[in-house]
């Protein structure tokens, strides 16, 4: 199924955005693919982040972080995509409560353009058409809708294509 339809919907954005939050809000281990944080890679997302690292972390921290790879990641904030610093920072436990705190800017950042127009949400429709006639509650389509998120490899900005590929979302977690 090419689901062409769900990656022009701003609801399935708000949706892949609204998962990705409670994710990272109960889910306080190590993540081990930086591809779950690409959504939110947009608008400009490295330079917010680099600003906000420098601005709001121990600069200590950060220095040690630059000049040391540890863990397999060294902290490039010039240079590395959103994702990649996201994932070092997620993982690195001295870092972690700080990355929680500036993360509702991210978010905000990432929902400040929408994936499709402001015209027709077909996708959106089609599933609450769906909804009613499987008498599915809520919970039930955001089960849906994650399962063809992952399997559709929509979970991300169907814009943020790398290598000829759209961001995977075959994201691990230990």
């Amino acid at each position: 199924m090419d689901c062409f339809i769900c990656r022009k919907s701003n609801w399935m954005q708000e949706k892949c955005l609204g998962f990705l939050r409670n994710l990272l809000a109960n889910y306080k281990d190590r993540i081990d693919d930086s591809d779950v944080f690409l959504p939110l890679e947009r608008n400009g997302a490295e330079e917010l982040l680099a600003g906000l690292v420098r601005d709001r972390f121990p600069k200590d921290v950060i220095k040690k972080m630059s000049e040391q790879r540890r863990k397999g990641f060294l902290l490039e904030l010039d240079d590395d995509e959103a994702h990649v610093t996201l994932y070092g920072l997620w993982n690195a436990e001295e870092t972690r409560q700080k990355l929680v705190s500036i993360l509702p800017l991210l978010f905000e950042n990432a929902s400040a353009k929408p994936w499709g127009d402001n015209g027709k949400d077909v996708f959106r429709e089609k599933m609450l058409e769906l909804q009613n006639t499987l008498k599915l509650t809520d919970d039930e389509v955001d089960v849906l809708l994650v399962s063809l998120a992952i399997s559709e490899d929509i979970i991300t900005d169907p814009r943020n294509v790398r290598n000829g590929r759209i961001g995977s979302s075959s994201a691990t977690f230990s």
